[in-house]
């Protein structure tokens, strides 16, 4: 019940708040990012892409591919995207570490995936801490945790399945990730948190991707904060 509750406010069927439109239009405007000296990164620089045909030992008692074979996938890829993002962050010059996942939302399912579909899988950076500490000196109400956050970053990972003959493509699952930026140099728990970059947004798609990520993110930090979760031990007070 409380997922068909969430699915009915989802920024594909309802239109964002007043104050996601405003800072929205402010992230689409650029002015946000103005005073910010170490530069940004494009939402759509960060996507990876993988194409899979999907083979019969993958499958379930259904005769349908695996769901956990599916994640497993999606999984790879969001963690080569976000070493790939966190890598960007540094700049060459920082001592980053492995990304850590830290929260993973309700998988959904939309379509299920056959035996020798072509499926592609879609990743992508939509949102970081940073994005969020820029906001907040404008938005002072809206919650943030500090140097908590400016580690944390969210990837979304999308799964497609391919027609080859008319070449459309149906959304099967989509996936969320929070990730954090580490140090290398301190081995174990808790995190010793690396600042990424903002996230910018140049289409309005974009934008909504943008702003999804931002919930999640926030939920996500919210636990954190709140001592729930396994998560709860991964980052320094």
């Amino acid at each position: 019940q409380q997922r068909k509750e969430e699915r009915k406010t989802t920024l594909k069927k309802q239109p964002p708040s007043q104050l996601e439109s405003s800072l929205l239009h402010g992230a689409m405007m650029g002015d946000c990012f103005e005073k910010y000296s170490n530069g940004t990164v494009h939402l759509a620089d960060t996507r990876m892409e993988s194409v899979t045909v999907m083979q019969p030992q993958e499958r379930n008692r259904a005769g349908k591919i695996f769901g956990g074979y599916l994640m497993h996938e999606a999984y790879e890829l969001a963690y080569t995207t976000a070493s790939a993002y966190c890598s960007s962050c540094a700049d060459g010059g920082g001592a980053i570490g492995a990304p850590t996942v830290f929260a993973i939302d309700d998988v959904s399912f939309a379509k299920p995936v056959s035996i020798g579909d072509v499926v592609t899988f879609s990743s992508t950076v939509v949102y970081s801490g940073a994005n969020e500490l820029l906001l907040n000196e404008s938005s002072p109400e809206e919650p943030m945790y500090g140097n908590k956050s400016r580690s944390a970053f969210q990837v979304i990972v999308e799964t497609y399945i391919l027609c080859l003959e008319t070449g459309d493509r149906k959304l099967s699952n989509e996936f969320h990730f929070s990730f954090l930026c580490r140090n290398k140099t301190k081995k174990g728990l808790p995190v010793v948190p690396v600042a990424t970059k903002p996230i910018e947004p140049t289409t309005y798609a974009e934008g909504m991707s943008w702003l999804d990520g931002r919930r999640r993110l926030l939920e996500a930090m919210n636990i954190v904060d709140k001592k729930q979760g396994f998560a709860s031990v991964m980052l320094e007070r």
